[in-house]
C-alpha cells in the first residue's frame, strides 16, 4: 500500500461499518465486524474513527491496534469547528455522525444547506452562514417497517424495497410503499423547509437508503456517498498539517 493509505477513515454506523483509506473516498469499503478490518491494520499508522454503534466495537477495535502501536483518534462533537457553530447546548447529546456530515457539507456550499442523512435512522440539520440552526431525526425506512410489524397486530411486510412510489392493493405492498412515502416526504418537507426561508439553496443527501428518494429528482438535491467520512478526512488533514 502507498503512503496515501496510511490513515484509516472509519465509520461506525449503527447497522454497517463503513471505511476508506487516506483522502481516496472514491473507495468506500462496508463491512460487518471490526474482525473484517483486521487485514488492513497492518498497513496504517493511524485512524480516525466515527462510532454511533456498539460501545462493545470501538473496545474490540481499541484492542486490536494497541499492540500494532496505531494512532486511534476517535473523534467527539464540538460546539464550535471549522467555522461551524452548532445550535445543541448539549454537544454530548449529538451523533457524531452528524456533525461530521455537517462540517464536510460546510466545505461543499456558502449557501443554505440542508444536510440529510437516510439509514436506520433519517436525520435532516440546517446550516446558514456558518451556524448550525437545528434539525430533525425520524425512523428511517427498515426502521419504520420493523416498527409497523411489532407494534400492530394484523399489519406484515416483506423484504421487498420499493423503486418506485405507487399505490397497494395488499398490505405488504402497502406497508413497503408507506414507509417509501414517509422517506421521500422527509426529504419533500426539508425542501419545502428551506423554499419558504431562501432564495437559493442545497440539500445535500447522504446514508444507505439515499436510493430511496432519487425518483424526486428535486433539482437542489446532490448525493453523496458518505459524508461522514468526508468529515473525518477534513479532520485528519487539518491534523496532519
Amino acid at each position: 500500500m502507498s503512503d496515501q493509505l496510511n490513515s484509516l477513515l472509519i465509520d461506525i454506523g449503527n447497522s454497517r461499518i463503513k471505511f476508506a483509506f487516506g483522502s481516496d473516498l472514491t473507495k468506500i469499503n462496508v463491512c460487518n465486524s471490526i474482525t473484517e478490518l483486521i487485514p488492513y491494520l497492518h498497513h496504517v499508522s493511524n485512524i480516525w474513527l466515527s462510532s454511533v454503534g456498539k460501545a462493545s466495537q470501538v473496545k474490540q477495535l481499541q484492542g486490536l491496534v494497541l499492540p500494532l502501536g496505531i494512532d486511534l483518534h476517535i473523534v467527539a462533537t464540538q460546539k464550535q469547528a471549522h467555522g461551524l457553530k452548532f445550535a445543541y447546548q448539549d454537544m454530548t447529546t449529538m451523533g457524531v455522525d452528524r456533525w461530521l456530515a455537517m462540517i464536510a457539507a460546510s466545505q461543499e456550499t456558502i449557501k443554505p444547506v440542508a444536510v440529510l442523512s437516510l439509514g436506520t435512522a433519517n436525520t435532516c440539520d440546517v446550516l446558514y452562514e456558518g451556524k448550525h440552526l437545528g434539525g430533525w431525526i425520524a425512523p428511517g425506512f427498515s426502521l419504520m417497517k420493523d416498527s409497523l410489524q411489532i407494534r400492530t397486530a394484523q399489519v406484515f411486510a416483506d423484504s421487498q424495497i420499493p423503486t418506485e412510489l405507487t399505490l397497494g392493493d395488499k398490505t405488504q405492498d402497502c406497508v413497503n410503499l408507506g414507509c417509501l412515502a414517509q422517506q421521500q416526504g422527509f426529504v419533500l418537507m426539508a425542501n419545502n423547509y428551506l423554499l419558504s426561508r431562501f432564495n437559493d439553496y442545497d440539500i445535500f443527501v447522504t446514508g444507505g437508503a439515499s436510493s430511496l428518494v432519487e425518483q424526486l429528482n428535486l433539482p437542489k438535491v446532490t448525493f453523496f456517498e458518505n459524508l461522514v467520512l468526508s468529515g473525518l478526512n477534513i479532520l485528519s488533514e487539518k491534523i496532519d498539517k
